[in-house]
């Protein structure tokens, strides 16, 4: 999928989580944590469809921002216009209701309903219902190494 191809890309960063509207909580205080212990940044990587941009991705780096922005410290982020972008996608979409209407919009909507699967677009949803963040722990040709996410000293 576009998403693992996008978690291959990210090979070499200090951390590569996935995210979703489901952990987007989770996933913006996991790496804000690892951002400040490290005293780096943080980059919102968006799979896409193909070479295009996709409107869920966008939600969905939209509403992972909004998280973020309600952790940190006032002044802490300093927002590249690609976030600017996904916030406001995401300040449209200001509910679950609201996301829903947003994602029935998208090519992977389309795509999903066409495959029998639309009832899953009302899971997807769903926002901050999961506090499991995917981590990527290594790569290996076709392979990803995916494990449960626990910031240092946690089990």
């Amino acid at each position: 999928t576009n998403g693992t191809v996008a978690l291959h890309r990210c090979e070499g960063a200090g951390l590569t989580l996935a995210g979703s509207l489901r952990n987007a909580r989770a996933v913006a205080h996991a790496a804000l944590a690892f951002a400040r212990r490290r005293q780096g940044d943080v980059l919102i990587v968006c799979a896409g469809r193909g070479a295009e941009p996709a409107l869920d991705d966008t939600l969905c780096a939209g509403v992972i921002c909004q998280e973020a922005l309600a952790l940190a410290h006032e002044g802490e982020l300093a927002l590249a216009d690609g976030a600017h972008i996904a916030l406001t996608v995401a300040d449209a979409a200001h509910d679950d209701d609201a996301r829903q209407k947003v994602l029935e919009l998208s090519g992977a909507a389309r795509y999903t309903r066409s495959i029998g699967l639309g009832r899953d677009l009302d899971w997807c949803a769903v926002t901050n219902a999961s506090d499991a963040v995917p981590c990527v722990v290594g790569h290996d040709s076709d392979l990803l190494m995916i494990e449960r996410y626990a910031e240092p000293g946690q089990h």
